[in-house]
């Protein structure tokens, strides 16, 4: 999604960087697109209902739906075959932010997941594991650390004390996450290590993505510039 004017834009371009093309438009502010698993439909969360809500759109722009209702939702999360989607919600009555699973056809039906502990919350969902048995989020927005959710059992277990936007690799038992804006890391969920992949010194590197066979990784990678200017101060100063 675009920050620059029109800022909060959904955007689609090839892996190549031609074919930049605006997806939505208007006042709305759209934000964190994720591609379906058949690369059909772009969900992303917007303002476009007056709260925020979880929406979808082909990606020509077309067909644009609301998907979720209620008291709002953020971030969206599709499983691997496409049918259900995991989104974080309104603050429930145990005083957690909800995570609810929902078919994107049937908005009204959805069914809220157990909350994690006070200490592992506000848990925010950003990944869905490929076979399909386990979330993996982070504690709130910041570089807190890693949290995976077994759906079976309803156990939370937070794997890292640092690190944030965790996205599952293929084997569905190690993630990629990154931390301090500054580098990239691999977690083993069953052995917990953690091993530094990629670092940078200046920049700020954004949240991963990952291509479905784990071959690429793509990221954002802002960088900063200005002019150097010589002032010279006269005796009065």
């Amino acid at each position: 999604y675009s920050r620059d004017l029109p800022e909060g834009d959904i955007y689609v371009i090839r892996a190549d960087g031609t074919g930049l093309r605006q997806v939505t438009l208007g006042p709305p502010v759209d934000r964190v697109p994720r591609w379906s698993p058949d690369g059909e439909r772009i969900a992303y969360f917007s303002t476009g209902g007056g709260q925020i809500q979880a929406w979808t759109v082909r990606a020509d722009g077309s067909d644009n739906r609301q998907m979720t209702v209620g008291e709002g939702a953020g971030i969206v999360v599709w499983s691997p075959d496409g049918a259900t989607v995991a989104a974080n919600g309104f603050v429930n009555t145990t005083g957690a932010k909800a995570l609810f699973l929902l078919d994107p056809n049937r908005p009204q039906e959805q069914r809220e997941l157990p909350a994690p502990e006070p200490s592992l919350r506000p848990f925010v969902v950003n990944s869905w594991s490929p076979d399909g048995q386990r979330l993996a989020g982070m504690i709130s927005y910041s570089d807190q650390g890693v949290v995976v959710l077994t759906m079976s059992s309803g156990r939370y277990e937070r794997l890292t004390s640092f690190g944030q936007w965790p996205v599952w690799l293929p084997d569905s038992r190690r993630l990629l996450f990154v931390s301090g804006g500054s580098g990239f890391h691999v977690v083993d969920s069953e052995t917990g290590e953690v091993s530094e992949v990629f670092n940078v010194r200046r920049d700020l590197l954004g949240p991963p993505r990952l291509t479905r066979d784990g071959s690429q990784l793509v990221y954002s990678r802002p960088t900063t510039e200005a002019d150097i200017w010589l002032l010279t101060l006269d005796d009065e100063f």
